[in-house]
């Protein structure tokens, strides 16, 4: 029997020149040009290494692989900010299925063609859901090239979990449309595939991708209304079984949110889309400056050097709002000002609204994220256009076309001479010179997708269809790899193995830690080079964000998303002006920068060792043990909490020795000998998955000098044992292997179902 709820697929355009085009043949197709695109990266050649990538991306990818191959789970990394959670940090891709890729291949080849595979995924689902809606095999294959070779998805290629997010957005909405039109094993999928974007920890993606996936899954319905009720379970179906599927990621997360930096009120708003990037998406290049690795950026935000969509996406994309009519076409056009809007930060008003009407956007902290649901959108309307286009009784009218190809022409060259005109910074006759060219491609692709796009509604030969489609999926291939002067740099694989970083002596996991001095953090922040080789090992050699992790060199800060609360106010007080001695000899500080220095050391022969015991316990409040934290002696004196005085029977300090026998990443022990009870202090961060033994007894860890471990201990000579014990991870397995039985059974007894059913 027929779903009432299903909308009828649509049937195939007549006349489409691209009908021999099938999904295999496209995912073919679409795999040729990737690698035409990066042949050095498929090849092991050379790797990406800019940006995010080398200091972020391929970093967290080696702490990953490394405990991996050591029969590891990474809950804990010992070696940034006086340690803090790993797996929970979520976008780590710890538990993701598809880091397997990267963990058992060669990582310096692996972790780039793993980005290039999303990308490939990212426009196969879009060719899939496309081609559902409009049935033209050329409209799909437009709008999955156009996805797929998009600024977003390009420069995304920095970061793996963005893209591995943006490669399931297609596909996530695709399932929910069926979710909801089925019902049934369809809600199972849905449920899946969900949970599989959610695992790569992308939040303001996945937020972006299920206002998508939810309004296009609501308009395919036609009678809303009365189907309403069943919806909604549906809707509430394939979210509770993805959040269950990926309990034992986001319970781990959820909680070190709780206990982060960013609650407790609004974080910073950075990094919003200015007014005038507006015109970015018709000129990559307007009002953006060139950096020296030849990458162009816009001055008031630094998370994506463009997010130009295309513009023969475009084109056809203000066709479709113009000339096709329906539910669907309307949605993606609000969504398409929805993102825009939301983009803009304070600068329109939505987003600082949102953030005090909606927690979740209380801890996002940069809005120009927003204009990924902007851009996602534009294929999607293209693909209705270009299939609307075709269709021979109720096509878009040729001279409308042209009416729209000629103000977008008038636009951009009117755009490249304000850009010139009335920059925001002078321009250098290099930048000059690369806007206008790059107006002038622009203007030459848009041209030449009109006159492909003219020939495509005619009644041509075969032989000449195809050429006519060719040259339009070409035309949109070459528009997104030449967008921009440089796309994501490269350098040679071998620059991306351990051992570059020189220091002596090196500090080691449970020893020491090294200093980047604030000075030399600001500075290699703004330091770009033209080199990309260069450009990624001085951040290398001076263990610049999380560079230390492919080093195994642990030091004071790092590079996340979420830090715990109380260490995030430690860390603050190593200001910009001068190191805090007292503190930094309690975290065991061997190796800092020199004064003016990026990536040169010298030693600190003062610095204490990691566990240290006998100091006089003193009970403070927690903004007076901030306040002291700078001008203290470690050697006599430990800051508790003022509610620990139960558990602590004495007031004094006393002779003891602390000597550590082992010290990993999950697991402590230290042999402490003390002339009468005493306190085991480490410089560890103090998170709730520690749990402390003393010869083999359970004992509770307090917090010391605000946000480390301090542990009571008898007189004379003990063993005391930390250990990792995740509670919050434990629960989220058990979760999900439940679901993953639960979801089991349901699909089996379902599909029995339908097997007997007329």
């Amino acid at each position: 029997m027929a779903n009432p709820i299903a909308e009828p697929a649509s049937a195939t355009v007549p006349h489409a020149p691209a009908a021999w085009l099938s999904t295999p043949q496209f995912a073919g197709l679409l795999a040729l040009l990737i690698l035409a695109a990066f042949p050095d990266v498929v090849f092991g050649l050379r790797t990406f290494a800019s940006g995010d990538f080398g200091r972020f991306g391929h970093p967290i990818a080696h702490f990953h692989r490394e405990a991996f191959w050591r029969g590891e789970l990474p809950l804990w990394n010992p070696l940034n900010d006086f340690g803090l959670p790993f797996l929970a940090q979520w976008n780590t891709l710890t538990l993701y299925p598809g880091s397997l890729f990267y963990l058992l291949l060669p990582l310096s080849w692996s972790l780039g063609v793993f980005c290039l595979l999303h990308l490939w995924l990212g426009g196969v689902g879009m060719f899939v859901l496309t081609r559902r809606w409009t049935g033209s095999p050329l409209a799909a294959a437009f709008a999955g090239l156009a996805y797929a070779f998009s600024a977003v998805s390009l420069h995304s290629l920095l970061w793996p979990n963005n893209s591995a997010a943006l490669g399931w957005l297609p596909w996530v909405v695709l399932a929910w449309e069926r979710a909801l039109a089925d019902g049934g094993r369809a809600v199972l999928v849905g449920g899946v595939v969900t949970a599989l974007q959610l695992l790569t920890g992308a939040p303001e993606i996945i937020l972006q991708t299920w206002l998508l996936a939810g309004g296009l899954g609501l308009v395919q319905v036609p009678d809303l209304r009365a189907k309403l009720l069943v919806l909604v379970c549906r809707i509430a179906g394939v979210a509770s079984l993805a959040m269950a599927l990926a309990a034992v990621q986001l319970l781990p997360f959820l909680e070190l949110l709780a206990r982060s930096h960013r609650t407790g009120g609004t974080t910073p708003v950075e990094w919003s889309l200015p007014v005038t990037g507006l015109a970015n998406l018709l000129l990559p290049l307007f009002h953006a400056h060139a950096f020296p690795d030849g990458v162009f950026h816009q001055p008031t935000q630094q998370w994506i050097a463009s997010y130009y969509p295309g513009i023969g996406v475009f084109l056809f994309a203000v066709g479709a709002l113009a000339t096709v009519r329906g539910r669907r076409v309307g949605l993606l056009g609000g969504l398409f000002v929805a993102g825009l809007w939301l983009a803009l930060g304070e600068r329109g008003g939505l987003f600082t609204w949102l953030q005090q009407a909606v927690p979740f956007f209380g801890g996002l902290r940069y809005p120009v994220k927003f204009v990924v649901l902007a851009v996602a959108v534009l294929p999607m309307l293209a693909a209705l256009g270009i299939a609307q286009w075709q269709t021979a009784a109720a096509g878009l009218p040729r001279r409308c076309l042209l009416a729209l190809g000629f103000t977008l022409l008038v636009a951009v060259g009117a755009l490249a001479w304000c850009g010139k005109q009335f920059p925001l910074y002078p321009l250098t006759p290099a930048e000059q010179a690369a806007l206008l060219n790059n107006a002038l491609l622009r203007a030459v692709f848009l041209g030449l997708m009109l006159v492909a796009s003219w020939f495509v509604c005619s009644h041509l030969p075969p032989r000449r269809a195809w050429l006519a489609g060719a040259l339009l999926l070409g035309c949109a291939w070459l528009d997104g790899l030449t967008h921009m002067p440089v796309l994501p740099a490269r350098v040679t694989r071998e620059l991306l193995q351990s051992g570059v970083t020189d220091l002596s002596p090196t500090p080691r996991v449970g020893e020491s830690r090294a200093l980047v001095r604030t000075a030399a953090n600001r500075a290699l922040v703004q330091t770009v080079l033209p080199d990309p080789s260069r450009d990624y090992l001085i951040p290398r050699l001076a263990l610049f964000a999380n560079c230390n992790l492919v080093e195994g060199v642990p030091k004071v800060d790092g590079f996340f998303a979420l830090y715990p609360r109380e260490q995030r106010a430690v860390r603050l007080l190593f200001g910009p002006d001068e190191i805090p001695e007292p503190l930094a000899d309690f975290v065991g500080v061997a190796m800092v920068t020199k004064p003016g220095s990026l990536f040169a050391w010298e030693a600190r022969p003062s610095r204490l060792p990691l566990a240290t015991a006998g100091m006089r316990p003193v009970f403070r409040s927690d903004g007076e043990v901030l306040a002291a934290l700078t001008n203290f002696n470690p050697r006599a004196e430990v800051f508790l909490p003022s509610e620990a005085r139960a558990l602590v029977p004495f007031t004094n300090g006393c002779v003891a020795e602390a000597k550590v026998q082992r010290w990993t990443a999950n697991q402590v022990e230290v042999d402490v000998r003390a002339e009468a009870p005493a306190l085991l202090v480490l410089a560890q961060t103090d998170y709730p998955i520690w749990r402390a033994t003393v010869d083999g007894l359970p004992t509770p860890i307090l917090r010391a000098n605000h946000c480390f471990q301090a542990i009571v201990v008898p007189a004379g000579t003990t063993r005391v044992k930390l250990e990792v014990v995740d509670r919050t991870f434990q629960l989220g397995l058990v979760v999900t292997l439940g679901t993953l039985l639960l979801a089991g059974l349901l699909w089996r007894r379902w599909s029995a179902a339908s097997a007997v059913s007329p």
